[in-house]
């Protein structure tokens, strides 16, 4: 038996006490008044006493044992097989699927959504590392995870997690960048299944670590039946959603570069055509595109405003020496 966040136990335990403050405060409101019965009473309050006693007593406890239990669930009680923890074979396997994908290098202030994930990743491991029982970590990457076979182990697969492992874990987490795909957590989940987990005394912990844009989960179906069917499967007990961005942030896109109709030759003036979307909630303004023309900078188009889940087609003049390659930021 351990707890995921045994600092709130500090905290809250002690507010087990307080129902007997309360009990104690409410026999300082007690008011003593004599009347001609109160002999009768007296007796009848004797021949009760302790049927009295022992049900005030009981109560008290419920109220107590009511308290203790909101603490231990606010602080994730993680039960496993006592049997096997005490032959050494009791573990807590945390796997841990990361957002690398591109939306993820969305930068603000001096952080960014990726740099947020790798400090979810690190809490991970520094409160996994205070648990006395033994604890495993498999971190999985979006993009890795989409290009796993089955069976295949990512490169962080069931390590220890020891001081051994975290201090390598900075390195390890400094060199990831976030790729240039848009994997989703769709295809994280669905390779969950694929990897040789060990299920033999192990309790399975799952963290899903992303920036959880809208485009994704607006009418998220199979995530959501992905997460069902994951909850249904042996040894998994409990799955965390992590939101690495707090506030709802500006989100545009290239959805199209390419040339229109006409004639295309080399020295001669053609139109193209850029297409950029906004999937943010706000109108996009003062949007600029930059272009590169075989490594060389071209002047920036300036658009104008895109409204909230609109998109916005703007052409423009380019002239071509030869055939060369042309990008857009």
């Amino acid at each position: 038996m351990s707890f995921l966040f045994p600092s709130l136990l500090a905290i809250g335990l002690p507010l087990v006490a307080l129902p007997i403050l309360i009990h104690l405060i409410n026999l300082r409101r007690q008011q003593r008044i004599r009347w001609a019965a109160m002999q009768f009473l007296l007796e009848s309050q004797r021949r009760n006493r302790r049927w009295v006693l022992l049900r005030q007593i009981l109560l008290l406890l419920t109220r107590m044992a009511v308290v203790a239990v909101l603490v231990i669930m606010l602080a994730h009680l993680v039960l496993r097989n006592e049997w096997l923890s005490m032959l050494g074979r009791g573990t807590t396997h945390h796997l841990v699927l990361l957002d690398d994908s591109y939306s993820m290098s969305d930068h603000w202030n001096d952080t960014s959504s990726l740099s947020e994930g790798k400090r979810a990743v690190q809490s991970i491991v520094e409160e996994a590392a205070q648990q006395s029982d033994n604890q495993l970590i498999t971190l999985l990457r979006f993009s890795e995870a989409s290009q796993l076979s089955a069976g295949a182990q990512p490169k962080v697969f069931a390590e220890q997690i020891n001081d051994t492992f975290r201090s390598k874990l900075e390195s390890l987490l400094a060199s990831w960048e976030p790729s240039e795909t848009d994997v989703g957590p769709a295809d994280a989940l669905k390779a969950i299944p694929r990897l040789p987990l060990a299920k033999d005394g192990e309790t399975l912990l799952v963290y899903l670590v992303s920036d959880y844009r809208n485009r994704q989960f607006a009418s998220a179906t199979e995530i959501r039946k992905l997460l069902a069917d994951l909850k249904e499967r042996e040894h998994v007990a409990q799955i965390h959603l992590i939101r690495c961005v707090r506030d709802a942030r500006p989100n545009l896109a290239i959805i199209s570069l390419a040339p229109e109709s006409g004639v295309r030759a080399a020295g001669i003036e053609m139109w193209m055509s850029v297409t950029v979307v906004n999937y943010g909630d706000t109108p996009a303004r003062g949007v600029t595109v930059q272009l590169e023309q075989d490594g060389d900078a071209l002047p920036a188009l300036v658009l104008d405003d895109i409204p909230a889940r609109g998109e916005l087609k703007h052409k423009f003049l380019v002239q071509f020496a030869g055939v060369v390659p042309m990008v857009a930021h």
